[in-house]
């Protein structure tokens, strides 16, 4: 029986760290990749077309260049079938892992529909694994990200008051349900990504469970794993922001992120001012999930008092 599971992310959820984690592991990874659709990241997977053989032009452009497919007929569907075959026989469960499914995908239910029509014709069983962040953090992480690379002016503030784009972030409930669709909800595995919800507070650990590998050795690999990723702090976010109004280049970017001194000049995370702002907009999506997908995490994503008055479980 060949079960694969499609970690799908989200951003900023641990994606990094489970990859690094398991390619660290090399030949010795508890999990099979399948190389002929691009190994751990599955990137030939991001290119199952939505529209007549193609990628729709507005996934297309989520895509990144190095992962762009024109289409079908550039993915070696015999290919990854025999390897697939092949590899079954080690009776270790297939793992793709992400995080740009789910941002490439987004809320194309005819993408999403004809990603699942494929892996199901390739695996007896698909698990959908995805780890979703308090959004709260979530949007400052997005921000910090779009900031760090230059690709935003906006102060934080300008950024979380675009209502829309706000309501569309910490939209969990309709993506999930997209993919509980697709794959079947029983097949949909949620994660709150919370130090409190996972085995001694560890992701990797987590991982580890939901893949059913109970291997000592590796759990304390797992647990002595560190990943490094440096987020600027909110006043190098502030440098960057206004360095990157005035064209300045990417490599002063990137000095000013690294500056260990700079970085002492205040908290590593963005100010709380706009928190109850998120809240307000993910409250009543999050109690769906909560009691929706995540039913074996606690403690689930936050409410708002009055949510958790109109939906007590």
């Amino acid at each position: 029986m060949a079960h694969l599971y499609l970690h799908i992310g989200t951003p900023k959820a641990g994606s990094s760290s489970i990859q690094n984690f398991l390619l660290q592991e090399g030949p010795g990874s508890p999990i099979e990749y399948i190389d002929s659709c691009g190994g751990l990241c599955g990137h030939k997977f991001l290119s199952v077309p939505s529209f007549r053989g193609q990628v729709a032009p507005e996934i297309e452009a989520r895509i990144p260049r190095k992962y762009r497919l024109s289409g079908l007929q550039d993915i070696a569907w015999d290919q990854i079938e025999a390897e697939i075959r092949d590899k079954a026989a080690s009776g270790r469960p297939f793992f793709i892992s992400e995080e740009h499914f789910y941002m490439v995908y987004d809320k194309d239910s005819v993408a999403i529909a004809a990603l699942a029509a494929r892996l199901k014709s390739l695996f007896d069983t698909v698990t959908i694994l995805v780890y979703l962040r308090d959004q709260r953090a979530y949007v400052k992480s997005l921000y910090s990200q779009l900031v760090k690379r230059g690709r935003t002016v906006q102060s934080f503030g300008q950024y979380v008051n675009s209502a829309d784009r706000l309501r569309d972030l910490v939209d969990y409930a309709t993506r999930l349900d997209l993919w509980g669709t697709a794959f079947g909800q029983s097949n949909i595995q949620a994660v709150h990504f919370d130090r409190a919800a996972f085995p001694k507070g560890n992701v990797l650990l987590d991982l580890l469970a939901r893949l059913g590998v109970d291997d000592p050795a590796l759990q304390d690999r797992a647990r002595a794993f560190r990943e490094q990723n440096v987020s600027p702090t909110y006043v190098q976010m502030e440098l960057i922001r206004h360095a990157t109004r005035l064209g300045l280049n990417s490599k002063m970017r990137r000095r000013w992120i690294n500056n260990r001194h700079m970085r002492r000049l205040s908290d590593a995370t963005l100010p709380d001012t706009w928190d109850d702002l998120i809240l307000n907009f993910s409250a009543r999506g999050n109690a769906y999930v909560n009691r929706t997908y995540l039913t074996d995490t606690t403690p689930g994503l936050p409410v708002s008092p009055a949510e958790e008055e109109r939906d007590p479980g």
